[in-house]
């Protein structure tokens, strides 16, 4: 195992219980699979921060951010849901803003 391996280990290693506090705190988070969602947003944190910019995150604003990966999610999950009828209603809405 390589040092940003294990830096990426200790790292992710808050992600788990973030995740776990905030399906269990909103109820819009209800569908939303605990290890699935820990994968995503592990994925998506090292894809565009370095170990170290994680670790500098303030548990707070470590949440927040997962918070919006989570709801961002949901929101996906919804679109994905939607006949194409309800799509062309949807970008017509959207674009218009």
């Amino acid at each position: 195992m390589t040092q940003v391996d294990r830096e990426y280990k200790t790292v992710f290693s808050r992600i788990p219980e973030i995740v776990a506090d905030l399906l269990k705190s909103d109820r819009m988070f209800e569908k939303l699979e605990k290890n699935e969602m820990i994968k995503c947003i592990s994925v998506t944190l090292k894809k565009y921060l370095s170990p170290e910019e994680i670790l500098a995150i303030d548990e707070v604003e470590l949440t927040r951010r997962i918070d919006k990966l989570l709801a961002i999610e949901v929101m996906y999950r919804l679109l994905d849901d939607l006949e194409p009828e309800q799509i062309e209603m949807f970008d017509a809405a959207v674009s218009g803003r």
